[in-house]
């Protein structure tokens, strides 16, 4: 529990998808469909839920699980269903990203900002290849000190060891660091299981602050506050 003097914040911890940029959804489906498969499409998010909650070795582990499963599923081939997801869903989903997606107002500017006053920064997102959808979204990469893939720790989120691990690389206490996301489940969880700081970014104008989420610009406004906790 954190007291309520202010401390300083050490690092900040952002998701990507859905907390920095928002994403039309109706053009995402459409551009998705024409550029992909739709047979294999609709089976992919049911069956990376269903690998969340489960541990493995490696990040290769986690994506033969999520390729035999949609294999199992879509009556295609392992292989076939792998080439799909690496050539063609990945490749669309990123050029979906440059021509739709919008970022999130001065999220450029809070990131040099935090940078500029020494506060770690991170992108924590469930998907790899962080770097190419930060270069589609036109954000810096070269601000952040790291990118972490959830699984190339073996687990999707709600997983906490990534960042156990990150929190060990940087030097500072998990309490000290700020987790932003748009998710109750995922990202507040992943903060909650290792004593980090939630951030909830809500859904814009009129979103319950009961719920513990902020519209973005009040997101914003508490991270430039630099302090613990984020009232």
């Amino acid at each position: 529990m954190l007291s309520l003097s202010s401390t300083s914040i050490q690092g900040v911890v952002f998701d990507l998808d859905g907390t920095l940029y928002r994403l039309p959804a109706k053009k995402a489906l459409l551009t998705l469909a024409i550029f992909s498969d739709v047979g294999l499409l609709r089976h992919l998010g049911p069956v990376r839920e269903g690998v969340r909650g489960r541990t493995f070795a490696s990040s290769a582990e986690v994506s033969r699980a999520v390729y035999e499963e949609m294999a199992r599923r879509s009556g295609r081939s392992v292989a076939a269903v792998a080439r799909w997801y690496e050539g063609r869903f990945q490749p669309a989903f990123e050029e979906l990203l440059a021509n739709f997606a919008r970022v999130r107002p001065g999220t450029r500017r809070l990131l040099w900002n935090l940078r500029d006053r020494g506060v770690r920064l991170a992108v924590y997102s469930d998907f790899g290849r962080i770097a190419q959808r930060l270069n589609a979204l036109r954000l810096p990469v070269d601000v952040f000190d790291d990118l972490v893939a959830a699984e190339d720790f073996g687990a999707l989120k709600p997983a906490g060891r990534p960042l156990s691990a990150l929190a060990d690389s940087w030097g500072v206490e998990t309490k000290s660091l700020v987790v932003v996301g748009d998710r109750l489940d995922l990202d507040a969880r992943s903060a909650f299981a290792v004593g980090a700081v939630f951030l909830g970014v809500g859904k814009g104008r009129g979103f319950p602050p009961a719920d513990g989420f902020v519209p973005w610009q009040e997101a914003r406004r508490r991270l430039e506050r630099g302090t613990l906790p984020l009232f």
